[in-house]
């Protein structure tokens, strides 16, 4: 039986291959799709007090609008300030201020003035911005050594651009262990992740040194708990703790033999190649010893002509002896006041104890913060020197 033909049904048919095409096309594209030039995009904003009125939030933004840019012209930003009761409500001040909306889909910096840190918590900060704003995961979070904004602020020179210094500043820093520069850094969803597992967390601290110039210097590591800044590490301490938090592949150690402003200056400086801490832990008697083991490749960058003379394999092997102890002294030192001045636990021994024996953990853990005040810390350093350079011909 031959079946009938329909105009109706093939223009439904045909309707609906239409729509099947226009569907497909539509997906082929951003559904929210927004011109660059019809926007403020921020780049950095910062978090702090009002001068004026303790009770609200100051924010500074430091913004790119492109319709100010011309072909002829280097791209440049403004700083523009607004103040609310809540984070919501500065942002919404600031949008009532510029003409076209804000976007922060390339926000690189985030800066958190120092008193603000102390005061109010980090989720309390972020939350808003987390919820409501499209911030990356990877915007870096920083802490200024005065207020926010005056690390954004740079009026005498353009372009400006800071909130970019800094990210690729901190990402060039990242994972370097040397006094001058090395540091930790966190990115928005690691620090979110930390509020969220109740973990404490350092976030690096920057001062503006010189504000010709915009240049900008590391101050050493906010250490935080529940949220709230209790204290910095000093950046000269700053390597001693990172041999002992995370595995390190740069950076250098300065070891002095000698105490300060001794004419006989003794001295090596190592350069790391690799190192991996460990952790693992004895209970007795209601007492934890927790034990940092770090394993550490490096190699000598420089030395003091006054250093011992003909290092053989036996002179090699001492001076990785002495070198080990001063390494674990000061690391052990910069533990100890990590402990009991800001009272946190950022090698998360507390984990440790958890994961390796749970069934103590359950008797521990509801008075961990006593268990932990009274630990002992041990930090072991076995160092191989991988390269001796010139100190083989002295």
């Amino acid at each position: 039986m031959k079946r009938r033909f329909s105009p109706t049904l093939c223009l439904r048919k045909a309707a609906l291959i239409l729509l099947v095409c226009a569907l497909i096309c539509s997906l082929s594209g951003c559904w929210d799709y927004r011109d660059l030039d019809t926007l403020s995009i921020v780049i950095g904003f910062s978090i702090d007090r009002s001068e004026t009125d303790p009770s609200k939030y100051s924010m500074g933004f430091e913004i790119v609008d492109l319709d100010l840019v011309s072909s002829e012209s280097d791209v440049e930003s403004l700083l523009i300030s607004s103040e609310g009761r809540t984070i919501t409500e500065c942002v919404n001040n600031m949008a009532q201020k510029l003409q076209n909306p804000m976007y922060f889909g390339n926000t690189e910096v985030g800066v958190i003035g120092h008193d603000v840190a102390q005061e109010v918590s980090l989720d309390v900060l972020l939350d808003s911005m987390l919820r409501d704003y499209e911030l990356r995961d990877n915007l870096i979070l920083v802490i200024s050594a005065e207020d926010g904004k005056s690390l954004l602020n740079n009026p005498e020179e353009k372009p400006r651009l800071n909130s970019f210094k800094i990210s690729s500043s901190l990402v060039d820093w990242k994972s370097n262990s040397s006094s001058a520069n090395g540091t930790h850094v966190e990115e928005l969803d690691q620090v979110y992740d930390c509020l969220s597992e109740g973990a404490d967390l350092v976030l690096p601290e920057l001062i503006m040194s010189d504000k010709k110039t915009g240049e900008f210097m590391l101050e050493g590591l906010a250490v935080f708990r529940d949220g709230v800044m209790q204290g910095i590490i000093e950046q000269e301490h700053v390597p001693f703790y990172l041999i002992t938090a995370e595995g390190l592949a740069e950076g250098s150690y300065n070891i002095f033999f000698t105490d300060e402003g001794d004419e006989d200056n003794k001295y090596v400086v190592l350069s790391n190649r690799q190192s991996r801490p460990k952790i693992s832990f004895d209970y007795s008697g209601g007492v934890f010893t927790f034990y940092v083991d770090v394993e550490a490749f490096m190699s000598v960058s420089e030395f003091s002509p006054t250093l011992d003379a003909s290092v053989n394999s036996d002179d090699t092997k001492e001076l990785e002896k002495l070198c080990e102890e001063i390494l674990a002294g000061e690391s052990e030192k910069t533990l100890y006041e990590i402990r009991d001045e800001m009272k946190a636990d950022l090698l998360d021994f507390a984990a440790a104890v958890n994961d390796k024996a749970p069934a103590l953990w359950s008797q521990v853990k509801d008075s961990w913060d006593d268990y932990y005040a009274s630990c002992e810390i041990k930090v072991r350093i076995n160092l191989h020197l991988v390269d001796t350079g010139l100190m083989q011909n002295y």
